[in-house]
């Protein structure tokens, strides 16, 4: 497909964007809101603030610029007459999954980062001891 669609390779370059951005999620900032939610106490986190990884993470503004790339050069996501049943299934999953991110981005932004801030901002800042805990139970883990 790709001599007669290129637009066909800016799929790549958004599964080369988000994937990093996921995994970032997945692998350090939701076990970190898991231990904040379960503690009893203030945590110190090997990245300092739930907030340091959150900045990070806040800004989809690439993974929707592709998105929105894609979708003029695709006509909204509409297969081109000469488009396989294979060109056909991802149009159609491009248009979901750029609804999807949509609104996994408003519930990042606008409710599950805010909420984690100000619970770490309830439970206060760690103090020495809980610093001390922190880093014996990583080394021990």
């Amino acid at each position: 497909h790709g001599e007669r669609h290129p637009e066909l390779a800016d799929v790549k370059d958004l599964r080369d964007d988000l994937e990093p951005h996921l995994a970032k999620e997945e692998r350090v900032l939701f076990p970190m809101i898991r231990q904040l939610c379960s503690a009893d106490e203030p945590i110190a986190f090997h990245c300092g603030p739930s907030r340091n990884p959150i900045s990070e993470l806040i800004e989809h503004d690439r993974a929707g610029a592709l998105l929105e790339q894609l979708r003029d050069r695709t006509d909204d996501y509409i297969a081109p007459p000469d488009a396989c049943d294979s060109y056909r299934a991802l149009a159609k999953g491009l248009a979901e999954l750029e609804s999807d991110t949509h609104l996994h981005v408003h519930k990042e932004n606008h409710l599950l980062f805010p909420a984690v801030i100000t619970l770490e901002n309830e439970r206060g800042r760690p103090t020495r001891d809980a610093v001390a805990r922190h880093g014996e139970q990583q080394s021990a883990g």
